[in-house]
């Protein structure tokens, strides 16, 4: 049963990108996402300075809001 749902919501949004199409609708602007480094360097502590730190504690204090 799922994948033949699965199937027919693939079918309704190819029907749906047709219809888009032969309208004459531009296409669609794509994300890019931002440059990344690539020879970016992580050093890190072999004993770290804070021990067992809230959620909490680390989106208030260190302003790590997508933590």
């Amino acid at each position: 049963m799922t994948i033949w749902l699965e199937r027919k919501e693939k079918i309704y949004h190819h029907e749906k990108y047709i219809a888009w199409q032969l309208v004459g609708a531009p296409p669609p602007t794509q994300w890019h996402p931002p440059a990344v480094l690539k020879h970016a360097h992580l050093q890190m502590m072999k004993h770290p300075s804070r021990n067992a730190i809230s959620l909490d504690h680390i989106v208030r204090d260190y302003g790590a809001s997508y933590f």
